[in-house]
């Protein structure tokens, strides 16, 4: 039997098509080569549809990330803006602070600050506000300004008030646990230990000329008792004065501490005569007479 081949007929399609109207029916012919070319169209078109909803699922997964992303750069800007602004204003405060410690002596030479012990001071002689005794300077009438400091001068001159303003009150009771030793100690005061909490009173009446915060001696109070006198209060746990408030003798200025450098709750007390320091001891009606026990009664 012989075997007979050839090439496959390709068919072609009629499409009937016939109106609902009076109108005669039509046919359409579609031949192999159309339906090769509507086949390839098909492809392509599929092609496009899938590849448009691909690039459409990344298109929105990129824009959310975007959105997230602009989202955390805008709060990311926030926070540079508020860190700018606190960083500005540390620098304000650090440049008043400067200022303040320059003012009031307690800036050392290389901005270093001493190492010290239980209320010690080492180093070099730390100056008061002597700038004080000249009513005229810029600083003086920047500290206390022009009203109080011409009262302070007017009251200055008087007997009496010299008086009232010597500092020669006990301003805590307590024990002395450390002795005025500026040269071998280099400690330019005497340390009383109280109870936290006891009332530290002015030694004498005068003038606050500050009252805040030191790295050293932690809540400090310094009052000025004219002529060039003044008494410094340190390591207080709380101070009830505020710059610029008028002080009498014996009045309540500060509670007893541990704040700055220091070891324990204790008063360190200094007094400073024309940018000197002096031993309090030599000025406290308490330690007029050796007292038992060093323990140290105000009269």
């Amino acid at each position: 039997m012989r075997k007979t081949g050839g090439k496959r007929k390709q068919v072609g399609y009629h499409i009937l098509l016939i109106p609902d109207d009076d109108r005669p029916p039509f046919s359409l012919h579609l031949g192999p080569q159309r339906i090769r070319l509507l086949k390839i169209v098909g492809a392509i078109l599929c092609a496009h549809v899938l590849l448009g909803a691909a690039l459409y699922v990344v298109a929105g997964h990129q824009w959310r990330q975007n959105s997230r992303l602009r989202q955390e750069n805008e709060a990311l800007r926030g926070e540079v803006k508020r860190i700018e602004k606190v960083a500005a204003e540390f620098e304000r405060l650090e440049e008043a602070h400067r200022k303040i410690r320059a003012l009031l002596g307690l800036e050392r030479e290389g901005g270093q600050l001493p190492q010290v012990g239980m209320g010690a001071r080492t180093g070099e002689g730390i100056p008061p506000l002597s700038f004080l005794d000249n009513p005229g300077s810029s600083a003086a009438t920047a500290i206390v300004g022009p009203a109080t400091l011409s009262l302070l001068t007017e009251r200055s001159s008087e007997a009496q008030f010299l008086a009232a303003s010597l500092p020669t009150q006990l301003p805590v009771e307590g024990i002395l646990t450390a002795d005025f030793d500026p040269v071998g100690q280099g400690h330019f005061g005497i340390d009383i230990a109280a109870r936290r909490g006891s009332v530290v009173r002015a030694a004498g009446a005068g003038l606050v000329v500050f009252a805040g915060w030191t790295p050293e001696l932690g809540n400090l109070l310094i009052i000025y008792h004219g002529r060039g006198l003044f008494s410094y209060y340190g390591h207080n746990g709380r101070l009830l004065k505020s710059a610029r408030t008028w002080v009498r003798k014996g009045e309540p200025i500060a509670l007893v501490g541990s704040s700055g450098e220091s070891s324990g709750p204790h008063l360190h007390f200094e007094i400073w005569l024309d940018g000197k320091p002096c031993d309090p001891k030599s000025y406290l009606m308490a330690f007029a007479r050796p007292s038992e026990g060093g323990q140290a009664e105000s009269r």
